[in-house]
């Protein structure tokens, strides 16, 4: 009988795993375990010290100077830019047909939503109106209007996009 190569490279590995398996469960090394260690008990180790209590005007100040220099302030505030609660939001598409009234929603970073008419968003935004190019939010009172991107082309290209070589015939 006569084994091509890969053949040959099957049963040399076989025979090795084969080895390798017989060499472990025949070998009489029983395994070494290291003694267990010495845990002290609670009653052992030293009562717990209370700390005294500091007054609450002191524990008041840790919230406006630094805790490890004398001449440290509070950080400044920095005025509040107002950022609509949609503003990382941006519609995808509208589908508006017989009953069909719902919206496609992408979030930075996550994967595109849809969301029904008059269905709220996680932060309490509420989808109350669609038209084919913009769906408004309401919330509070307060009104948010998403619209579609309008995708443009590029302007057209001044020279010809392709251009044959003059050649004359035979």
């Amino acid at each position: 009988m006569k084994l091509n190569t890969s053949s040959q490279a099957m049963l040399a590995f076989n025979l090795a795993a084969l080895a390798a398996l017989a060499w472990v469960a025949l070998s009489p090394v029983a395994p070494h375990w290291l003694p267990p260690a010495d845990v002290p008990r609670s009653a052992d180790l030293a009562p717990s010290v209370a700390l005294p209590e500091p007054p609450q005007a002191q524990l008041a100040k840790t919230w406006t100077q630094p805790l490890f220099s004398p001449d440290r302030q509070p950080d400044p505030q920095r005025p509040e830019t107002h950022v609509p609660a949609l503003s990382d939001l941006a519609l995808t598409g509208v589908m508006m047909g017989n009953g069909v009234h719902f919206i496609y929603l992408r979030e930075a970073g996550k994967p595109v939503s849809k969301l029904a008419l008059g269905q709220p968003l996680d932060n309490g935004w509420t989808l109350t109106d669609l038209d084919p190019t913009s769906a408004t939010f309401t919330r509070d009172g307060k009104a948010y209007t998403l619209n579609l991107p309008r995708l443009r082309l590029a302007p057209p290209s001044k020279p010809p996009v392709l251009t044959l070589p003059r050649t004359t015939t035979p």
